[in-house]
C-alpha cells in the first residue's frame, strides 16, 4: 500500500513539475525567444546604444533598465510626422537619440565605466490611443568590465542565453524525477506480481476439495463375518 502511494505522489510531482516547466518555456520562448544580447567594453570610452523597440503610436513612454531596475524613461509625442521626445533627468550620463527615419528612439550612454557593467534593455509603452500597450526590445546591451573583453568596432552578438541556466536546470529536475518514477513503478509492478502470484496459490490451497469426514469415521477394525453362515 506503501509503495503505491509513494507512486502516485511521485507521478504527481512530475505532472505539476511538467506542467510548471512547459509554462515557464512558454513565457520564456514569448519574452526571450527571439532575444539578442550585444556584448560592449567599458574600457573602449566610447558611447553604448540602448535600442528601443519600434512602436508607433501619438503618445509613447520608454524605460530603460539596467539588471531590471528603472534607470530612467523618454516621453515622446508623434504629431505630423515630427517624434518629439523629452528625457527625465536622472543621470547626466543618459541622453537620448532619435531615429527620424525609423521613427524610434533610443537610449545613449555616454559615460560607460567599470561600475557601469550589466545588461540594459529597453521597454516601450503606447499610451494614446488605447489600448495601452507594452513592448520590450528585442535586443539586450551587456557591459562588460575592460578586463575580461577586447574592444571591437562593432561587438558581436553574445550567444549566450541569460535564462539557458534556468531551463536546463528545469529539465534535469524532471528528467530525474521521471526516472525515480520509472524506478518506483517497475518495483510496484513486481510487488503487485508477487502479491498477485501468492494471493493465487492460497486461494487455491483454500479451494482444494477435501476428503469426507464419514471415511475417516468407518475407517477402523471391522468385525469379520463368519464363514459357516
Amino acid at each position: 500500500m506503501s509503495t503505491n502511494v509513494e507512486m502516485r505522489v511521485c507521478w504527481m510531482l512530475v505532472i505539476v513539475l511538467g506542467c510548471s516547466w512547459s509554462e515557464a518555456s512558454k513565457s520564456l520562448g514569448k519574452d526571450c525567444g527571439n532575444v539578442q544580447l550585444r556584448s560592449f567594453c567599458s574600457i573602449c570610452n566610447t558611447p553604448v546604444l540602448v535600442p528601443c523597440p519600434n512602436i508607433t503610436a501619438a503618445e509613447m513612454v520608454f524605460k530603460l533598465f539596467k539588471d531590471q531596475e528603472y534607470l530612467s524613461n523618454i516621453s515622446c509625442i508623434h504629431s505630423n510626422s515630427t517624434l518629439t521626445c523629452e528625457l527625465s533627468k536622472t543621470s547626466a550620463d543618459i541622453q537620448v537619440q532619435k531615429h527620424q527615419q525609423e521613427k524610434s528612439v533610443s537610449f545613449l550612454l555616454t559615460g560607460v565605466t567599470d561600475s557601469s557593467q550589466g545588461i540594459y534593455g529597453c521597454e516601450g509603452t503606447k499610451k494614446f490611443p488605447p489600448p495601452m500597450i507594452t513592448v520590450q526590445s528585442d535586443v539586450r546591451i551587456q557591459v562588460l568590465q575592460g578586463h575580461i573583453c577586447k574592444c571591437k568596432e562593432n561587438s558581436r552578438p553574445s550567444g549566450e542565453d541569460p535564462q539557458f541556466r534556468l531551463d536546463l536546470l528545469l529539465i534535469i529536475l524532471v528528467v530525474l524525477l521521471s526516472i525515480y518514477s520509472i524506478i518506483f513503478t517497475i518495483i510496484a509492478v513486481v510487488q503487485w506480481v508477487k502479491q498477485r502470484s501468492t494471493d493465487s496459490h492460497n486461494d487455491y490451497i483454500n479451494t482444494k476439495p477435501r476428503a469426507p469426514q464419514d471415511r475417516k469415521r468407518n475407517k477402523g477394525v471391522q468385525k469379520p463375518v463368519p464363514r459357516h453362515f
